[in-house]
């Protein structure tokens, strides 16, 4: 994933929860578990459930595709993981349960977290509160990316 990891410690917070939620849940803690959710863990790409199972064979050529589906559902039960929903072909994923929201660029592909500053919530229309009661608010904004604009105004 190269310049899409994400800091060691955040990384490594993330796999002291996994392991805390997986032992409170009375779930087996097995090697091919702890190395799809480092996989995950480890990086910033929100990777696709395809690009995991390429990179945990290198290691564990014996997981098939459908144990990375099927641990990503556990994850997910779990509050592990959450899909991201970029209208992309396959669906994407992010170990990162904090609050934050996705840029995804419509011309790489590429999603890239951002957070708002402190910790005021969106102001929400009016029609949301007579909707229901919001409990969190998701902003996902689909554009080009930087690169992909730098790149097409240097044509």
């Amino acid at each position: 994933y190269g310049e899409d990891m994400r800091p060691q410690a955040v990384a490594n917070m993330l796999m002291e929860n996994y392991g805390s939620i997986c032992r409170s849940a009375g779930l087996r803690i097995t090697p091919q578990r702890t190395g799809i959710y480092r996989i995950l863990a480890a990086s910033d790409a929100h990777p696709s459930a395809e690009a995991v199972w390429a990179e945990i064979r290198q290691s564990m050529s014996n997981v098939s595709l459908d144990t990375v589906y099927r641990t990503f559902r556990l994850f997910e039960k779990l509050g592990l993981l959450k899909r991201v929903d970029t209208g992309l072909e396959r669906a994407r994923y992010d170990a990162d349960m904090g609050e934050h929201h996705h840029f995804t660029c419509i011309k790489c592909g590429a999603i890239i977290d951002f957070r708002l500053e402190g910790t005021e919530m969106v102001r929400l229309p009016e029609e949301a509160f007579r909707l229901g009661a919001a409990k969190s608010v998701c902003i996902d904004v689909k554009g080009i990316c930087s690169a992909c604009g730098m790149a097409d105004a240097a044509k």
